[in-house]
């Protein structure tokens, strides 16, 4: 109950715009075979502002360029964000192939 009652408070605070992360915007990462996070409900679909990198390795094939050019085109992406020091986004998630190839 007392979760419960917490994720109302949560919810009903960020409706409100009662964040107080400088940027409300999503950063969303696919590796090729899932897609983004919808920005909603959190955020506005239509924001420009949200960021969604969609890969190309899809059902273990990178379209006509070779697998390692995939991955290291998803890493370049990723290693971005990570080292980035820009406060541009509040909300991040990441979808990944769990090989041992992918980010290495």
């Amino acid at each position: 109950q007392e979760v419960l009652h917490y994720f109302d408070r949560l919810h009903s605070h960020r409706e409100t715009d009662g964040s107080s992360h400088p940027q409300h915007n999503q950063w969303s990462f696919s590796g090729g075979d899932w897609g983004c996070d919808p920005a909603s409900p959190l955020y506005s679909d239509q924001d420009k502002n949200n960021f969604c990198y969609k890969g190309n390795y899809t059902d273990y094939k990178c379209g006509k360029r070779s697998i390692a050019s995939c991955y290291d085109e998803n890493k370049k992406v990723y290693t971005k964000m990570l080292e980035g020091h820009e406060v541009k986004y509040e909300y991040y998630n990441a979808r990944a192939h769990s090989n041992p190839r992918s980010f290495s």
